[in-house]
């Protein structure tokens, strides 16, 4: 049965086969030549050239900087750098909140204000107590004198110390 099939296949493939192949027509002549492009010519000069390759990927820090403020705890204003950006020494990074901070001056200050007040008055009161020394020597002076002259009384001496 198989040579069968074999012999059927070759016989109808066969004069098909032949017969594509001897139809064929013959390949058809070049077409004429077209014109030929316009070529500018140039002298060559020595020039340098720039490479550039686009590339994709994702860069990596050499190395990690925590960036911390001076004082804790102030709110940040504004940043004046994105992760990733390059930046130079002296940059401003962030601009922080100084509310806290001038709240803080201005305590400070009010209690300078009542240190300076308290000085001045500890200094009033030294000059009074002086003076009020000064008048207590000088009484209790007169009050020697006068008892050594025999013109004062003790009880006068007394109280004058």
């Amino acid at each position: 049965m198989w040579r069968f099939s074999l012999f059927l296949t070759l016989a109808l493939l066969g004069p098909g086969t032949a017969l594509a192949m001897g139809d064929r027509p013959p390949p058809a002549p070049p077409a004429a030549e077209a014109t030929a492009p316009t070529v500018t010519v140039a002298p060559a000069v020595q020039a340098e050239v720039q490479a550039r390759v686009p590339l994709s990927g994702t860069l990596v820090a050499r190395e990690v900087v925590q960036v911390t403020p001076r004082i804790e705890g102030q709110e940040i204003l504004t940043l004046g750098a994105e992760p990733g950006d390059r930046v130079e020494q002296g940059q401003e990074l962030a601009l922080l909140s100084d509310v806290t901070l001038r709240a803080q001056l201005a305590q400070a200050d009010a209690e300078l204000q009542r240190a300076t007040a308290g000085v001045a008055q500890a200094e009033s009161q030294i000059a009074s107590n002086e003076a009020a020394l000064t008048q207590a020597v000088a009484a209790l002076e007169r009050a020697r004198s006068l008892r050594q002259s025999g013109s004062g009384t003790q009880a006068a001496l007394d109280q004058a110390i």
